[in-house]
């Protein structure tokens, strides 16, 4: 029997089918590169969700710790304007009250920094020494000086290890504080 081209290709690509069923060398490299690349993108998306979420978490943090203090400082305006007037000072325009100083522990109502706080602080790096709340005297009582209006802005800063370049954020919340009221402030 005499065998042609084509049945001796045939031959030996079946017997190469049958017999070996291991891959070569250059096979396996390829398919550890392509794991290696598939691994190391999964690996770095993994990274920076986690670097997001920490950040999120973070900025939520922030908020709901300036609207605790803005809202502390709206009950004290309620109780006592007198409060701020002698924690502002008479004849300052502006006053910046820092969160690790015994004046915010006065402006929460407490010799302590309320327990609340402090927790919300305590999960952001940094934010105790950098945070701050900043008084602005918008409008005085022409007859004896007294403020009247505040502009309170409540600056949260903390200090983010996910970022590379300005490691610092900050949240500001503001609003403004009339010692008659909010309908006597609009007029």
């Amino acid at each position: 029997m005499i065998r042609t081209g084509k049945d001796i290709w045939v031959t030996k690509l079946s017997h190469r089918c049958r017999g070996s069923e291991a891959f070569s060398l250059i096979e396996v490299i390829i398919i550890i590169a392509i794991a290696g690349f598939v691994v190391s993108a999964i690996a770095l998306l993994a990274l920076r969700i986690s670097l997001i979420k920490s950040t999120n978490e973070n900025l939520l943090t922030a908020s709901t710790l300036a609207e605790d203090v803005i809202e502390r400082i709206r009950e004290k305006s309620i109780d006592g304007f007198s409060t701020l007037q002698t924690i502002i000072g008479n004849d300052a325009d502006q006053k910046e009250v820092y969160f690790d100083s015994n004046e915010f522990a006065q402006l929460c109502g407490s010799s302590d920094i309320p327990p609340e706080i402090l927790a919300a602080l305590d999960k952001l790096p940094d934010s105790e020494e950098l945070s701050f709340v900043r008084f602005e005297v918008i409008g005085r009582n022409p007859l004896n000086g007294s403020i009247e209006k505040l502009r309170v802005a409540v600056v949260i800063r903390w200090r983010e290890a996910a970022r590379s370049t300005d490691k610092e954020r900050e949240y500001i919340l503001t609003t403004q504080i009339s010692r008659l009221g909010f309908g006597k402030f609009l007029k």
